[in-house]
């Protein structure tokens, strides 16, 4: 029978294994983006073959996610989760293989990973961290934003700095692997739970939800929104005349700019009986930020840059 502290050596570990995955769920996707044209020239791909590098993962989130219930309830959501760290950690090192078949296979895989690794987290936090799911839930999006920041501002210095961009993308292995290791205590305990998983309304019933409908949309236009831009943001700065470098930092400083925010929401739309004003405000931001991008691309938003 679990002891109180086996019950706390377990949620420490299960936090590790959530925030080293946070770290990746955007960072083996958006670095790409400042990497796009090296890779682009360095295979001899068109703009659009290169730009299935970032696309895919997102038709993989839409394709993938629905099947991510199912496959908790047969398997366990714990081992569901321990498969999708040890297919990110796989995926980011397929890419290292010097092939265009391995690099967009690679892709795939990652996509598929972190399309189940979406939908369970969240349950994840919610049962095993239930007095303080708004502050893990903080902690989750936090490592979201820390990784993407990372990733864009690093990869093309890590490139540069004679690693070569397949490299540089493989350095993110490193914290999924830290995220594989971090359950394998809790796997060996054998101690499954599925609660939050088989609670959830049936299929059936969810197509015909009109608030599911909604949300399911929000978070589609959003997840379209952030990987669109984060693909292809440091492209339009380095077609506007700014460097590689300099593009990738900018895109890294703006991820960064919503960490504080990465933090407190989560904790205050728990608190609050309607989070629609926070869903305002949030797109209000994107729009003006995007219109601003379109309309003066090369005006730098720091002096000196």
């Amino acid at each position: 029978m679990p002891t109180i502290r086996d019950d706390r050596l377990r949620s420490i570990l299960t936090g590790i294994g959530i925030a080293m995955l946070a770290i990746n769920m955007r960072a083996a996707i958006v670095g790409v983006g400042p990497l796009l044209d090296v890779i682009r020239q360095d295979l001899d791909l068109s703009t659009t073959v290169a730009g299935l590098l970032t696309t895919i993962p997102v038709v993989c989130f839409g394709a993938l996610a629905g099947f991510a219930p199912a496959i908790a309830r047969r398997i366990g959501i714990d081992r569901t989760i321990l498969v999708t760290m040890v297919g990110l950690t796989v995926g980011i090192a397929i890419r290292l293989a010097p092939s265009i078949a391995m690099l967009f296979l690679g892709t795939v895989v990652i996509g598929a990973s972190i399309a189940l690794a979406n939908v369970l987290i969240p349950a994840v936090i919610k049962r095993d961290f239930p007095n303080r799911f708004g502050l893990m839930t903080g902690v989750y999006t936090m490592g979201i934003s820390i990784g993407g920041s990372a990733a864009t501002g690093f990869m093309v210095p890590l490139h540069e700095s004679g690693l070569g961009w397949r490299r540089a993308l493989g350095i993110l292995a490193i914290p999924a692997l830290v995220a594989v290791i971090s359950q394998l205590p809790g796997l060996a305990r054998n101690r499954q739970v599925t609660t939050s998983i088989s609670d959830r309304p049936s299929i059936p019933r969810l197509w015909r939800s009109r608030l599911a409908w909604q949300v399911s949309l929000f978070m589609g236009l959003q997840s379209f929104v952030y990987f669109g831009m984060g693909s292809w943001i440091p492209t339009i700065l380095h077609d506007a005349g700014l460097s590689l470098e300099s593009s990738g930092t900018y895109w890294a400083i703006g991820n960064l700019a919503g960490l504080p925010a990465s933090m407190v929401v989560p904790i205050l739309a728990q608190r609050m009986p309607n989070q629609r004003p926070l869903l305002a405000g949030t797109m209000a931001i994107w729009v003006v930020s995007i219109v601003g991008i379109m309309v003066a691309p090369a005006s730098s938003p720091l002096p000196g840059w």
